[in-house]
């Protein structure tokens, strides 16, 4: 049998420049220190939260890990401007404070691994380049052609996925 579980909705966290991301936590509603899987994304941690299918949040949760899933810079709840263009510039500074934050807090273990596919997955190779003490792991999936230390450097990507992902990702500046 699994841990009860706590959630901890738009939690939000400083950058070093002053940017306030959030953050949804879902973790074991226990005492004791715990590991904890970070999960950075583009897409809405509330989507995304509802549509994890690899390592849903609230199983990791019962199974004695923190799941942290945060909005990247300028994204839904967070704060900010989104450089579409440039996928390292500050997702690898926000990626490294984002691990040393989750570290530090007190239901956390020191240990924090990242997790996730698609644009989810760049977000761990460009927190990985900033090498934060606290990152033991990452576990990228799902990846594209990527543009971080030019993996995938001359892909090409299908234009039916590359259309539907960009319109994806428009969504939200249409709807505001």
């Amino acid at each position: 049998m699994g841990h009860n579980i706590r959630i901890d909705y738009d939690v939000e966290m400083k950058t070093r420049d002053g940017v306030t991301l959030r953050a949804d936590i879902v973790r074991p509603d226990i005492a004791a220190k715990v590991p904890a899987i970070v999960a950075r994304t583009p897409y809405s941690k509330g989507a995304q939260f509802a549509s994890q299918r690899y390592c849903p949040p609230w199983t990791a949760a019962q199974a004695g890990y923190a799941f942290v899933l945060q909005d990247i810079r300028g994204r839904y709840g967070s704060e900010g401007e989104w450089d579409f263009k440039d996928l390292t510039a500050a997702n690898v500074d926000d990626g490294v404070d984002t691990i040393e934050w989750v570290a530090s807090e007190p239901w956390c273990d020191g240990n924090v691994g990242m997790a996730g596919g698609s644009y989810v997955a760049e977000t761990q190779l460009a927190a990985a380049m900033g090498n934060p003490p606290h990152l033991r792991c990452i576990a990228p999936s799902l990846m594209g052609m990527s543009v971080v230390r030019g993996i995938g450097h001359g892909s090409l990507p299908l234009e039916s996925m590359t259309v539907g992902w960009i319109a994806g990702l428009a969504i939200d500046r249409v709807l505001k």
